[in-house]
C-alpha cells in the first residue's frame, strides 16, 4: 500500500474546539487549494474525539484563518484528487498540541472511514488557547459537503526596487 502526493495542499484552517477532561470536540472550516488546477476546496467539519493530556481538566481553542499554519499535499492511495463531489464523509484526525494563552498544534487528517483511509493531509498551526495544558489524541471526523471555487491568487507584496521609474 502506498500513498502519492497530490496537488492539493493545506492552505489554511478556522476551528473553535474545546475539551472536558479525556473528551473533546469541535467545529471548523479546512481549506485546500490546487494551485495547479487554479482551485480550492472548503470542506466544513465537525469532530468529537478522546484524548490524554497534562494540565487543567478544561481547555477552548480557537483558530481564525489569518493565524500561522502549514501543511502538507494531499496525499491518497491511487493518487487521485479530491474535489467536492467526495464529500460529505467521515474520517479521523490524529493530534497533538499544547498551550497556555497560545497554542500550537500538528495534526493528521484522515479522510474516508476505510482502514487505511482513502487520503490524509498534515497540517501544523497556532491559534489562542483558555487553559493550560498539552496532549494528544483521536477524533472522529464527520466532513460536511464541501465547496469547490476559483483560486484567486494572492498580490506577491514584495517592493519592486530595481527597475527604474524613467523607463
Amino acid at each position: 500500500m502506498t500513498y502519492y502526493a497530490t496537488t492539493v495542499e493545506y492552505d489554511t484552517s478556522e476551528d473553535f474546539s474545546g475539551s472536558i477532561m479525556i473528551f473533546s470536540g469541535g467545529h471548523g472550516t479546512l481549506y485546500l487549494k490546487d494551485e495547479v488546477h487554479q482551485t480550492r476546496l472548503t470542506i466544513p467539519y465537525t469532530y468529537v474525539g478522546v484524548g490524554a493530556s497534562k494540565g487543567g481538566d478544561f481547555g477552548l481553542s480557537i483558530t481564525e484563518v489569518s493565524m500561522l499554519g502549514t501543511g502538507g499535499s494531499l496525499c491518497t492511495l491511487d493518487g487521485n484528487t479530491i474535489d467536492e463531489h467526495f464529500f460529505p464523509c467521515q474520517g479521523s484526525m490524529v493530534c497533538a498540541g499544547a498551550g497556555l494563552v497560545a497554542g500550537a498544534s500538528m495534526a493528521a487528517w484522515m479522510f474516508g472511514g476505510g482502514i487505511p483511509p482513502y487520503g490524509f493531509i498534515k497540517t501544523y498551526g497556532l491559534s489562542l488557547a483558555i487553559g493550560a495544558g498539552g496532549g494528544f489524541g483521536w477524533a472522529h471526523v464527520f466532513y460536511g459537503r464541501a465547496t469547490s471555487s476559483k483560486l484567486i491568487p494572492q498580490y506577491d507584496s514584495t517592493p519592486i526596487t530595481d527597475v527604474p521609474l524613467d523607463s
